[in-house]
């Protein structure tokens, strides 16, 4: 039998991207600096998905948000970052 992993729903916006938020709308970073921030939580995010056997679409991994934005995959065996 096959083991599946299912998400149902959202996750929480990591704190960093909270504050980054935060950060941007008072003035303190650049959107470039915030969408950083959210382009590694979203990474994060579906590497965790990954190690616990959600079958992550290869278009979540190289795409977010309205698509305009590409999103790497991160190696394991680095901390290069790649697209597949």
């Amino acid at each position: 039998m096959d083991d599946r992993a299912e998400q149902v729903g959202s996750l929480l916006r990591p704190r960093e991207v909270l504050r980054a938020r935060e950060d941007h709308a008072a003035g303190q970073i650049t959107l470039a600096e915030l969408r950083l921030v959210e382009d590694g939580a979203v990474l994060d995010a579906l590497e965790m998905q990954r190690e616990v056997g959600i079958d992550v679409s290869p278009m979540a991994s190289c795409a977010a948000g309205a698509g305009s934005r590409t999103l790497p995959r991160r190696s394991r065996a680095s901390s290069q970052i790649a697209c597949r």
